[in-house]
């Protein structure tokens, strides 16, 4: 027992002094809130677009485009799409025969904004599923865009209202040429009239047709039409080389701003759709341009402000290789 007591007290010692080197124990630190990361800002909204145009008198030598049918009816769509506007033509043709034109336009989304997209389409009443119903019509007609609901039902209007509806559309690519734009280079030197004047290129009537070879150098295409001659066979809108003017110009096709500036921005639209757009010669004379999907259309005037020339082309062939078909 006498040497049990010693042993206790000297570990009762060495816990004593361990003790004294042990670092006081404190009570636990608080931890400190990890910083979150600032939040994105929200990106902002694309606002729906609004396609309007200027309230203006339709010109009285404004006519439809040549559909191949006198028009006899006219019909309006219901609201449809992005900001939509539909003209729905119906006649006769020749042989007796009901057809229908139908011009379309609205907005599409893409690429986070929105571009003008626009068509047009022709046929008899069963190819355009066309169906009477109490007084309106219902029409089924190609999308512009994935996504986008086309004009369905129609309603009558008078021939003026059409007019303005019509004029009130962007360019659809209904120029009038003087040729099949759509023949190969092969048939057009054949054509009676036709003159050729060097290279790819040819006369007619007083328009230089342009001609270009596709890619595998077997045929050529026509790639464009130009004309700066008075009375030559090529008209948009029913304007003339050599007596049109700028203002008639601008009172056939629709505009955005309150007045007309030559560089005070676009017509309508915008690149990637339906695009009109006045601008300037290298020569400083005034001009109007105009696209529609893989044509391109210019206006030229000069200093008089009278319809100096018509530029018309295409780029749809050039990427197209050519399979013999007779042409």
């Amino acid at each position: 027992m006498k040497r049990i007591i010693p042993l206790i007290l000297a570990s009762l010692l060495l816990a004593a002094c361990g003790a004294e080197t042990l670092p006081a124990v404190t009570g636990a630190e608080t931890p400190q809130p990890t910083a979150l990361p600032e939040p994105a800002p929200e990106a902002e909204p694309v606002g729906l677009p609004q396609y309007f145009t200027q309230p203006r008198p339709v010109p009285e030598a404004l006519d439809f485009p040549d559909c191949g049918f006198a028009v006899e009816e006219c019909y309006l769509a219901e609201p449809f799409g992005l900001s939509g506007r539909a003209l729905l033509l119906r006649g006769t043709d020749e042989g007796g025969g009901e057809r229908f034109a139908c011009r379309y336009i609205s907005y599409a989304p893409e690429g986070g904004d929105y571009v003008l997209l626009g068509g047009s389409v022709e046929g008899g009443a069963e190819e355009l599923g066309v169906r009477e119903q109490g007084g309106a019509l219902t029409v089924s007609v190609p999308r512009l865009a994935e996504g986008v609901p086309s004009p369905e039902v129609f309603y009558p209007v008078g021939r003026e209202t059409a007019l303005r509806a019509y004029r009130d559309m962007p360019y659809l690519d209904e120029i009038e040429l003087p040729l099949d734009r759509d023949m190969s280079e092969a048939r057009l030197a054949g054509t009676p009239g036709v003159v050729r004047t060097g290279g790819h290129e040819y006369e007619y009537e007083g328009v230089t047709i342009s001609c270009r070879e596709f890619w595998t150098r077997k045929a050529g295409y026509i790639y464009s039409f130009y004309s700066a001659t008075p009375g030559a066979p090529i008209s948009v809108r029913g304007l003339k080389i050599g007596e049109s003017t700028l203002e008639d110009a601008l009172a056939r096709f629709p505009y955005l701003l309150e007045e007309y500036t030559l560089m005070g921005g676009p017509l309508y639209g915008g690149p990637g759709g339906l695009w009109g757009e006045p601008g300037m010669s290298d020569q400083g004379n005034p001009d109007l341009s105009f696209w529609y999907e893989d044509s391109f259309l210019r206006l030229s005037f000069g200093e008089d402000g009278i319809l100096h020339s018509v530029f018309w082309s295409t780029s749809e062939y050039d990427d197209v290789t050519y399979k013999e078909d007779g042409a």
